[in-house]
């Protein structure tokens, strides 16, 4: 049976994992990559792939909703994967703003999508929202694990976050009769991950000899799942999950950090043909985060017993396979850590900023370019003031020479486009006015441009 179906955040690390599994297992599929590229998104992940007849991708903010509307309709979408979120954890204490947005925000965008999309139409639909064990709150040592019926509890702006969206998926399912599916997994590693988390961090901090900062005493306690097994039970419960019911995905495999650690370094220093354990000199403990929790720890039976998944890999050899990929993938580790990654986001384009104020920072500039293309004059040039037919008011500078400025983009001159702080109300604005400049000049004025140069 051929689908068309959007994974999102496919360029991240669970995410990138997804996406290859499903475009070389399911060749009737088209499998559409939607994905902001954000600091954690790397197509280098998926160099293997990306040529398939049946993989396509689309660089989008989950927040635009006229866009991700787009896209719905561009591919008729018709099943959802979504995984795009911002992770990681001590980010969202210094940055909750950005957390609430993607998060939340973001989830609502697809599911309203989805939504007017599907129109009611049900069938053959469905929207799979992959979630963490973390919005359950923090357990004690007592043996107790989490389950797809543990009260939410969370205690970080992360899983705040990451728990509201949960409630949206289900709330769409109730009040719409939208099919979804709710999963929560435990601390996924492997390889692809953006190394500010604590394996791939480690690794290469190990192998450049540099601190291995640890929270506390180490005494925190995570349950592991390799991301190869967390993509075999998304495929599993994509196909033959009951839909409104909600997974556990855990990898029965709960560890102390400290403990993690010393297994990391002892392979990490094996591998590289050093005494095992050389570098544990290297144990740095630090000043514990905020909100820090105790234990997760999660019961996954539900998803053995209905589905049959259980994971492949126990977790001395999942860490091994883990730090030989880390090591004999040194490349793609010093191309973010080295600032390469960083040239890179420039080439394919930086995501758009937000706008200040009262402005709708989703909007894009692609249309107002076109219009340009095709023969409208630009608003006043670069050091003119703006009439108050032109700018929308809303206080942001970049209205009044957001024209010209995309003016000398066309031109080559500039690298980066500034039209991307255009808001809504701005580009609704601008576009009034040259379909009047138009009306009155049938001939366009191209000087502007000359001007700026």
């Amino acid at each position: 049976m051929s689908r068309n179906i959007l994974i999102t955040g496919g360029a991240g690390f669970i995410g990138s994992h997804v996406v290859r599994l499903f475009v070389t297992k399911y060749p009737d599929y088209r499998i559409v990559n939607l994905d902001k590229l954000t600091y954690a998104g790397n197509l280098a992940n998926l160099k293997d792939i990306e040529q398939a007849e049946n993989y396509s991708f689309e660089r989008c903010d989950i927040c635009d909703y006229e866009q991700v509307l787009a896209i719905f309709r561009k591919y008729r979408i018709d099943g959802v994967i979504h995984l795009a979120a911002e992770s990681h954890v001590d980010r969202s204490i210094k940055d909750p703003f950005t957390f609430a947005r993607t998060n939340v925000m973001g989830t609502l965008s697809l599911l309203q999508a989805a939504r007017v999309c599907w129109d009611g139409d049900w069938a053959g639909k469905l929207f799979y929202h992959i979630s963490t064990d973390e919005v359950y709150g923090a357990l004690q040592f007592d043996g107790t694990l989490f389950t797809e019926t543990t009260k939410y509890d969370p205690h970080s702006p992360y899983s705040a976050s990451k728990a509201s969206s949960d409630h949206f998926v289900r709330a769409f399912h109730d009040t719409y009769g939208m099919p979804t599916l709710v999963t929560n997994c435990s601390n996924n590693y492997g390889p692809y991950q953006f190394p500010e988390k604590l394996i791939p961090l480690f690794i290469n901090n190990i192998r450049h000899g540099k601190p291995l900062p640890v929270y506390g005493r180490g005494e925190n306690v995570r349950d592991w799942l390799y991301v190869v097994d967390h993509a075999r039970a998304i495929d599993t419960i994509f196909h033959r999950g009951k839909v409104g019911d909600t997974y556990n995905i855990g990898g029965f495999n709960e560890w102390r950090n400290i403990d993690l650690i010393r297994v990391v370094i002892r392979t990490v220093d094996r591998l590289l043909g050093r005494s095992e354990g050389a570098s544990e000199h290297l144990i740095t403990y630090v000043t514990d985060r905020a909100g820090h929790d105790l234990r997760y720890a999660i019961d996954s039976r539900k998803l053995k017993d209905e589905l049959g998944w259980e994971p492949s890999l126990q977790f001395e050899e999942g860490i091994e396979k883990t730090v030989r990929w880390y090591l004999d993938n040194q490349e793609w580790m010093d191309n973010i850590t080295s600032g390469e990654y960083k040239k890179y986001l420039q080439i394919v384009g930086q995501p758009r900023p937000v706008v200040r104020g009262d402005c709708d920072f989703s909007f894009g500039s692609s249309l107002f370019v076109l219009a340009v293309l095709r023969g409208y004059v630009l608003p006043p040039p670069l050091g003119e003031k703006a009439g108050p037919d032109f700018c929308c008011g809303c206080g942001a500078s970049f209205c009044r020479t957001v024209a010209v400025r995309t003016a000398v983009v066309l031109q080559g001159i500039l690298s980066e486009c500034f039209s991307a702080f255009l808001s809504r109300r701005c580009f609704e604005a601008a576009v009034r006015h040259a379909v009047r400049c138009r009306q009155a000049s049938p001939t366009p004025r191209r000087s502007a441009a000359r001007r700026s140069s």
